[in-house]
């Protein structure tokens, strides 16, 4: 099968090596269980192995900034997330689909 192809197919997700790869930088950062798990819930992953290929390289630079670094991205993604959607784009980013 296709490389990557471990998610059940699904070659938008990260390879079992990089979930792998992902916890041990992890341990490695001193960050604990808990933190990373929160992290992941943050970006709406269940588990390591559901992270996407495009949100990938992200997580592993919060995790390697350490504890800190991943507390200081949780609190801003918290606050992103209780920001009201505002109209000023005028759905600029939305392409139709016809």
């Amino acid at each position: 099968h296709q490389s990557g192809a471990e998610g059940g197919g699904n070659t938008s997700l990260i390879s079992e090596g990089q979930s792998k790869r992902l916890y041990a930088i992890t341990k490695g950062a001193k960050v604990e269980d808990a933190q990373a798990k929160a992290l992941l819930a943050a970006y709406g992953f269940d588990h390591s192995s559901r992270v996407t290929r495009d949100r990938y390289e992200e997580i592993v630079r919060i995790v390697q900034g350490g504890p800190e670094k991943v507390k200081a991205r949780l609190a801003e993604l918290a606050t992103e997330a209780q920001k009201p959607a505002t109209s000023d784009d005028n759905g600029a980013d939305h392409v139709p689909f016809d």
